[in-house]
C-alpha cells in the first residue's frame, strides 16, 4: 500500500515538474508510463493478495467442525493406545507431516501440519519450541493448503 502512495506522490511530483518546465515533454512522457506501469503491477498484486485473504478466511462453522474433528480423533487415539498400526493409519488419514528447526534464539522447533476432517483444503499448522519431550502446548495458526 506504501509503494502505490509513493509511486502517486512520485507521479503528482512529476507532473509539477512538467509543468513548471522543468522536464521536456519527452521525459515527462517516458517517466509517467514508467510510473503507470509499476502501479498498475502494484495495484494487481494488491487485489490479487486481498482476494486470497478474504478466500482464506477460516468461517467459524470450519473451527467447529475442526473442533469435534480433533475430539473424534482423540478418542480413536486413546482407543487404539497400543496399536502402533491404528495409529499409523490415523496419520496417514490426517497427512500429518512434521519438519524440525532452529528459531532465532537458537531454541528447537517442531514445525507439523495435517489435514482435518472433510474440508481437505483445510491446513491447520502447530508450532512448538518445546525441547526434547513432546509439548503439552501448542501456538495454532491457520492456513490453506492449495
Amino acid at each position: 500500500m506504501r509503494q502505490i502512495e509513493k509511486l502517486r506522490l512520485k507521479e503528482e511530483r512529476l507532473l509539477d515538474l512538467y509543468l513548471d518546465g522543468r522536464i521536456e515533454k519527452e521525459q515527462w512522457s517516458q517517466r509517467r508510463d514508467q510510473i503507470a506501469n509499476s502501479l498498475a503491477t502494484l495495484t494487481s498484486q494488491l487485489e490479487d493478495l486481498q482476494v486470497r485473504l478474504r478466500d482464506n478466511q477460516v468461517t467459524d462453522e470450519q473451527i467447529r467442525g475442526i473442533q469435534e474433528f480433533t475430539r473424534e480423533i482423540s478418542l480413536g487415539i486413546e482407543a487404539v493406545e497400543d496399536d502402533f498400526e491404528a495409529k499409523r493409519h490415523i496419520v496417514d488419514t490426517l497427512d500429518v507431516q512434521a519438519s524440525l528447526g532452529v528459531d532465532e534464539s537458537g531454541e528447537k522447533v517442531v514445525f507439523a501440519s495435517c489435514s482435518f476432517g472433510a474440508d481437505p483444503e483445510l491446513c491447520i499448522e502447530y508450532e512448538t519450541t518445546h525441547h526434547h519431550h513432546w509439548p503439552t502446548q501448542f501456538h495454532c495458526k491457520h492456513s490453506w493448503r492449495r
